[in-house]
């Protein structure tokens, strides 16, 4: 997915900014970010919204991937082969190096796909092994990690906007975000644009919980796919848009209208990184400051006056 827009860095962070923090949020986050994996034997750090595009260059390879998860998240890992022969296989591995769970794909006459949801129970750093399954084969593989739904890895978008992007590489999937109301019905559609383009809507409530999730199959067109939700509470509402098999790219659009009810019509926000962490420092130097101030302060009943020394 391309953002719309930039993103801003903030390079200062004063007391005063703290205090206006909310005024100091850009409208998005880096909503996607191509990874180029490290040398062979080595480990390649991933975040939610990541992607990875290379190749299994021998039979017998196995490249590690890890990233940091807490305790109650969902991650999805997609992995895409993008070539005819190759079978791609996911290891995931606990922080102790345990296996989790797995998953694989066999090709046939075609490439195909294979996905790992799972909710880890602890935080910390986990693994990923990514294989041939029959190690008997090699080949390009396209690899996306993401929350499910991501915690911070959308773009906020309004009632009634139409968002004009693409599927940029097959294990994609785009994530948005839009504040409901209680009693309020909202219709989501997705259009590919591209022939080969099938689309998929998922919808996730303020709590975290699944409540929508329908596809379409393009055949020899493109296709269209909705779906309308019935809000009983208010909140933040995100959606996922992907190929249901997730082995095309190409060009969509979205959007997610009100049809019943006072809908927002404020757009969600999330904190950039930097700005987290400019926050952050600036709350520390608060802290220190009090600090300061209390120590240097006689304690009670500690004055005198200097005419009675």
């Amino acid at each position: 997915m391309t953002p719309s827009s930039h993103r801003k860095v903030a390079s200062l962070l004063t007391l005063s900014a703290v205090a206006a923090f909310g005024s100091s949020i850009a409208s998005t986050s880096p909503v996607e970010r191509e990874v180029i994996p490290g040398p062979t034997g080595t480990t390649t750090s991933l975040r939610y919204g990541d992607h990875v595009n290379t190749d299994l260059p021998t039979t017998v390879d196995i490249d590690n991937y890890s990233f940091s998860a807490r305790a109650g998240e969902t991650v999805r890992v997609v992995v895409s082969g993008l070539t005819g022969s190759l079978g791609p296989q996911i290891v995931l591995r606990s922080p102790s190096g345990s296996i989790l769970d797995s998953a694989a794909c066999a090709p046939g006459l075609f490439t195909c796909s294979t996905n790992l949801e799972e909710t880890v129970l602890t935080t910390g750093n986990y693994t990923l092994n990514i294989s041939d399954a029959g190690s008997n084969n090699i080949g390009n593989y396209s690899l996306h990690i993401d929350g499910y739904p991501t915690p911070t890895n959308w773009l906020g978008i309004g009632y009634g906007i139409t968002q004009s992007t693409d599927i940029g590489h097959h294990s994609d999937s785009d994530f948005y975000a839009f504040n409901g109301a209680t009693g309020t019905r909202v219709l989501l559609t997705a259009t590919s644009l591209t022939g080969s383009l099938g689309m998929r809507i998922e919808a996730w409530d303020p709590a975290g919980n699944l409540i929508h999730d329908n596809a379409c199959s393009p055949g020899l067109f493109t296709c269209s796919v909705s779906g309308e939700l019935n809000l009983d509470t208010a909140g933040l509402y995100r959606v996922s848009i992907s190929d249901p098999a997730w082995n095309n790219t190409g060009s969509y659009q979205f959007s997610a209208s009100c049809v019943s009810g006072n809908c927002p019509t404020t757009i969600p926000v999330i904190p950039e990184p930097e700005i987290y962490a400019l926050m952050l420092a600036g709350l520390a130097l608060v802290g220190i400051g009090s600090r300061r101030l209390r120590a240097s302060r006689p304690p009670e009943g500690s004055k005198r006056n200097d005419a009675e020394t």
